[in-house]
């Protein structure tokens, strides 16, 4: 059973000309609220700049800002270790995933509980590993942030490739994100704030 999460929703998306993707709607929502919809109801730390929530969240960025992923990732993990104590399952995930859900979150639940590993993770229909969208044992991922003394500037691999992680195969719906022109092509329903206000049918961005 999830005990909480960490979204990260930092970056600063130069392939998107600069927007928030957090922001991006689909299906009325912000993508970042629809991450908070699959976690559900637990403790959740954003990583990011501080933005508008449907549900109580606690706010972290990365020191220093635009640090990195990885950097990321630990400033969640910290500020969750001392809001949550007692957590023992995380979700952490990217805050542009327009097709996650609860059904994804609880088939990696179910995956990490059968197989006690320290972390399960989607991988794509290819077979490659999304870090961004797992769960894992809370004291995996301390054990791990204690092993440097700084993440800046480190890879999301460098932090989250432990060994004995559970693989699962995610379907190309629940392990999209979206990082180009094309991810969003692939999604027509995706708008930005201001296509929302004028009633355009898609985002026009590029990078």
């Amino acid at each position: 059973m999830l005990d909480a999460a960490v979204i990260v929703a930092g970056g600063g998306a130069k392939r998107l000309g600069g927007i928030d993707k957090a922001l991006l709607t689909f299906d009325g929502r912000s993508l970042l609220d629809g991450v908070l919809s699959a976690v559900g109801d637990v403790v959740t730390v954003v990583v990011g700049p501080r933005r508008s929530t449907p549900r109580p969240v606690l706010h972290v960025t990365e020191n220093p800002p635009g640090s990195g992923p990885a950097a990321g990732i630990a400033a969640g993990i910290r500020a969750l270790v001392s809001e949550a104590p007692a957590a023992r399952v995380v979700a952490v995930l990217a805050a542009d995933l327009p097709g996650i859900s609860v059904d994804s979150i609880n088939r990696l639940c179910a995956e990490l509980d059968e197989s006690g590993a320290p972390g399960a993770i989607f991988t794509d229909l290819a077979g490659h590993e999304q870090w961004l969208t797992a769960v894992w044992q809370l004291q995996a991922l301390t054990s791990v942030l204690e092993t440097r003394p700084s993440w800046v500037g480190a890879s999301v691999r460098s932090l989250l490739a432990m060994p004995g992680i559970r693989l699962v195969t995610g379907s190309a719906v629940e392990t999209a994100d979206i990082d180009t022109p094309s991810d969003i092509e692939s999604w027509p329903g995706l708008r930005t704030d201001s296509q929302m206000q004028n009633g355009e049918s898609g985002p026009a961005v590029g990078g």
